[in-house]
């Protein structure tokens, strides 16, 4: 039967100062650079543009209008300083 995964990538965030740098590209790049020994495996991942540039030269796809990204928070886009 093989091995199987499922994972989702729920954020890469790189700092603005390293970014520009292939950071984001490399981290999913290692991170999915063992997925030919996987006989079945499903990664979903939820992005801003552009990082969808980035994602789609690993092949990943849109899902809209399918599915759609949704959220529901208390604290204000500068959480992270």
């Amino acid at each position: 039967m093989g091995w199987r995964c499922v994972f989702q990538v729920v954020d890469i965030v790189v700092k603005p100062s390293y970014q520009g740098n292939a950071l984001g590209k490399n981290y999913a790049e290692n991170s999915l650079s063992n997925k030919s020994n996987l006989s079945w495996f499903l990664c979903s991942l939820i992005n801003d543009d552009p990082a969808n540039k980035i994602y789609e030269q690993f092949g990943f796809t849109n899902t809209y209008p399918k599915s759609h990204g949704m959220k529901l928070s208390s604290y204000s886009n500068y959480f992270f300083l």
